[in-house]
């Protein structure tokens, strides 16, 4: 036991060591999801979308990013999000491995969160840990990459939320 406390004080002592042990608790995540491709909706949301913005003037961009989607969802960061990661690079790999950094992120926040409001790293990592676990919330998010909002949304919101603290 007194290993274990000693190892989680090391991990806990920075910041820096916090998040790379969050990412190598994800490393199983990012290597048996490393060759997710498209899936079903991914070819209507991703490459239909990009192909249409190719096409279309730029005045035509501007209002898909600004106008609701069929289903009445306003989400024009959604589709900005999805427009600078293809331009960086237009892999679904690449895609997928952007959308689970910020899952790990999204982790590094809950800790940095519960750090700042219990004052205990240990249960902030822990905290932590479980969040980036929890793949039965957020799998399919984690699987196809046209519902990536979901994990984005998460992240953005508690990095808002940090900073309102």
């Amino acid at each position: 036991m007194p290993y274990l406390s000693a190892t989680v004080e090391l991990i806990v002592s920075r910041k820096r060591t916090a998040f790379i042990f969050l990412l190598l608790v994800n490393l199983p995540l990012i290597i048996f999801t490393w060759n997710n491709g498209n899936y079903s909706d991914d070819y209507q949301f991703l490459n239909l979308y990009f192909t249409k913005q190719l096409i279309s003037p730029f005045s035509r961009v501007l209002l898909d990013l600004l106008e609701p989607k069929t289903d009445g969802h306003f989400t024009p960061v959604y589709y900005l999000f999805n427009t600078l990661i293809y331009k960086v690079y237009p892999s679904p790999q690449f895609f997928h491995f952007i959308v689970v950094l910020c899952h790990i992120g999204t982790a590094c926040m809950v800790f940095l969160i519960i750090t700042h409001t219990h004052k205990d790293r240990s249960l902030a990592l822990l905290s932590g840990i479980l969040f980036s676990l929890s793949y039965c919330v957020c799998f399919k998010a984690l699987t196809w990459n046209c519902f990536h909002s979901h994990v984005t949304n998460t992240f953005t919101g508690l990095v808002a939320l940090y900073y309102v603290l």
